[in-house]
């Protein structure tokens, strides 16, 4: 699967939005395995649920760096994508539950 999603990597650039690869290496995961990761969520979700998932990673990635801790950031990044879009932080996150799943299953299938 690697090898395939490697080759996948080399023909199908990456969306510009691809910020799910910076929070998946906040994870400790290797930029590569990041990478591949992305591009296999990029392929089994849409693009509404993916560009959501990927302004919570861009939310959660800048709330890190404030020096908040993983649960805090993300909760932080839901609620803050969540009213921008005008729902409810819990709808958000049981909407996003399972990109999120798959999010981490392309990171070990990756690896």
């Amino acid at each position: 699967m690697r090898s395939i999603l490697a080759a996948l990597l080399t023909v199908t650039a990456l969306p510009a939005s691809a910020d799910n690869i910076a929070m998946c290496v906040d994870t400790g995961a290797s930029e590569a395995v990041c990478t591949c990761a992305a591009a296999a969520l990029a392929e089994q979700v849409g693009p509404e649920d993916l560009a959501r998932y990927d302004a919570i990673s861009t939310a959660f990635v800048e709330k890190r760096s404030e020096g908040l801790g993983w649960v805090d950031a993300w909760d932080g990044a839901v609620a803050a994508v969540a009213e921008r879009d005008g729902t409810a932080a819990n709808t958000m996150q049981r909407a996003m539950n399972p990109v999120g799943q798959a999010h981490r299953d392309s990171i070990k299938a990756c690896e």
